[in-house]
């Protein structure tokens, strides 16, 4: 895992190095739009110029996803599987581990890019909605709907959260529950629970956002630095999350007497709720 963290944290510190310039020249461009005659040949290359760099930044950006994304997937894997053996208290061993695991990739993968999809477009309507408050009434009236709408939206993404780790832990510990599937099943393991699990989210939620806020200024030289360390603690919290809620999938289907899944030596055994293990 050490080496996980290792290669998560050079990743980092590269996609920092290589936006840095773009975003920089981003900056220093659009400065000058509001000196310039927007008619004037000037103004145009700015804006070309912007363009250009909008589309560098998208081009490093989409590069960089994909490694990012095999190391979370393999993260969550990992994790998830060696919180599922901590919690049966059976042994660990890496051979164990590898064996298991080796498959175990597809499910979380699917379930992965369709929680990104459900993210990307619970957002557009965050912004959707936002936008067609501000159209619509104006003044105090309109900056308190806006500020109810958003914090109706983020709560209910809180709980949407709890339901998509939930499916993911799902989707590493039962074979063939991918996806659709898997959310599915999480949202019926988390019935009667979801205050619980949603309290989980906002807990860890908050404590990570205090720490990455503690990452001050005058303590790091560099808004760089400060950058990638933001980003390493955030990845520290997320498989932190991946940990408990591999607890709260487990205490949910208990409680809702189903078979609990228990990682085995050569593929994934099955215990009845109220087996001893």
């Amino acid at each position: 895992m050490l080496l996980v963290l290792t290669v998560y944290g050079l990743l980092a510190l590269g996609l920092n190095l290589t936006l840095s310039p773009v975003t920089s020249d981003i900056d220093s461009k659009a400065a000058l739009l509001p000196k310039e005659d927007p008619t004037s040949p000037e103004a145009k290359e700015t804006m070309n110029g912007l363009l250009r760099d909008s589309r560098e930044l998208l081009r490093i950006e989409l590069a960089f996803m994909v490694p990012f994304f095999i190391i979370s997937l393999y993260s969550l894997v990992t994790v998830v599987y060696s919180s599922a053996v901590t919690y049966h208290d059976k042994p660990l061993t890496l051979g164990a581990m590898l064996s298991d695991i080796k498959w175990a990739w597809k499910g979380p993968a699917i379930t992965s890019l369709y929680i990104i999809a459900f993210t990307v477009a619970y957002l557009f309507v965050i912004v959707f909605s936002t936008t067609v408050s501000m159209l619509i009434i104006q003044g105090t009236a309109g900056i308190v709907l806006i500020a109810v709408v958003v914090l109706l939206t983020s709560l209910y993404y809180v709980y949407l959260t709890a339901v998509w780790m939930v499916s993911l832990v799902a989707s590493v510990l039962e074979e063939d529950c991918y996806g659709m599937g898997a959310i599915k099943k999480a949202r019926e393991l988390t019935k009667g629970r979801n205050l619980q699990g949603f309290a989980l989210v906002l807990i860890v939620s908050v404590v990570s956002l205090v720490v990455v806020a503690l990452v001050n200024p005058k303590q790091v030289s560099g808004s760089m630095v400060q950058t990638v360390m933001a980003m390493f603690i955030g990845y520290l919290f997320k498989m932190f999350m991946f940990m408990v809620f591999t607890v709260f999938y487990y205490d949910c289907k208990k409680s809702s007497g189903e078979e609990v899944v228990v990682p085995g030596t050569k593929g994934y055994t099955m215990l009845l709720a109220g087996e001893a293990v």
